[in-house]
C-alpha cells in the first residue's frame, strides 16, 4: 500500500526530480513506485532549487527560502538558469505562492540562446501558500541548458523567494528584465541586477529506456 502524506509547497518543490517517487499536484507523496518497464513515463518535476537549478546552489549553501516574499517591481522578469540531463516532455509549468496573491503572471522556459521555448501566458494568481500548476502544450526538451522565466504585472504579489545579496545572485547567471510582462518571445535587453530568486518549476515525463 503506498504511504501518503502531506508535504508543503517547499518540500514539493525541492525534491530530487530523479528519485523514484511520484508528487502530485495536491502535494500528496507517494511512496518509492515499484520498478518501471523500458518504455513507461515516470512523471516528476523539476524547480529551481532542485539539482541543476540556480537557486539549488543557495539551498545547498543553506539559505533558507523566504516563503512570502512580494515581487519586487511591476512587470519585471526574473531568469534562472538550469540544466537539464535527460530528454523530458513537460506537461505544466508551477510556481511557489505566498502568502498574499494578486495580479497576473507568466512563467515559461527559455533556451540557452534565450528565445522563448514556451510559457504559460498571463494567468491569474489564486491560492496562498501553495503551489500554483498552469498546463501547458505538452513541450518536449532535449538535455541542455535552459532559463527559467517569471514575470508579475504588479507588486502585490508574494512568491516564495530566496533573497540573498545581489553580487552573489549574479554569480548564478540570473538575471532581471524591466517591462518584461508578458514574455517577450526572445530576450533582446540587458539583465540588471536583484535580490531574490522565485521558486519555480515544472511538471514533465521522462522516458526510460
Amino acid at each position: 500500500m503506498p504511504i501518503r502524506q502531506t508535504v508543503s509547497a517547499e518540500l514539493a518543490a525541492l525534491m530530487n526530480p530523479y528519485g523514484r517517487g511520484v508528487v502530485h499536484m495536491d502535494f500528496v507523496l507517494s511512496a518509492p513506485v515499484p520498478p518501471v518497464q523500458e518504455g513507461e513515463f515516470m512523471r516528476n518535476i523539476l524547480s529551481t532549487v532542485s539539482p541543476g537549478g540556480s537557486a539549488g546552489a543557495l539551498a545547498a549553501l543553506g539559505v533558507a527560502i523566504t516563503t512570502s516574499f512580494a515581487w519586487p517591481v511591476a512587470n519585471r522578469a526574473i531568469f534562472q538558469p538550469f540544466t537539464l540531463l535527460e530528454r523530458v516532455v513537460v506537461r505544466n509549468l508551477f510556481i511557489a505562492n505566498g502568502g498574499v496573491v494578486g495580479g497576473n503572471f507568466d512563467l515559461g522556459i527559455y533556451d540557452s540562446l534565450l528565445e522563448r521555448i514556451v510559457s504559460t501566458g498571463a494567468t491569474a494568481q489564486v491560492g496562498t501558500s501553495s503551489l500554483q500548476f498552469v498546463n501547458i502544450v505538452s513541450t518536449p526538451l532535449e538535455p541542455g541548458e535552459y532559463f527559467w522565466a517569471a514575470a508579475f504585472d504588479g507588486t502585490v504579489a508574494t512568491v516564495a523567494q530566496f533573497v540573498q545579496a545581489a553580487a552573489s545572485i549574479q554569480l548564478l547567471s540570473a538575471g532581471f528584465l524591466a517591462s518584461s510582462y508578458p514574455l517577450p518571445v526572445r530576450i533582446t535587453g540587458t539583465f540588471s541586477g536583484g535580490l531574490a530568486l522565485p521558486v519555480q518549476g515544472m511538471g514533465f515525463d521522462r522516458l526510460l529506456g
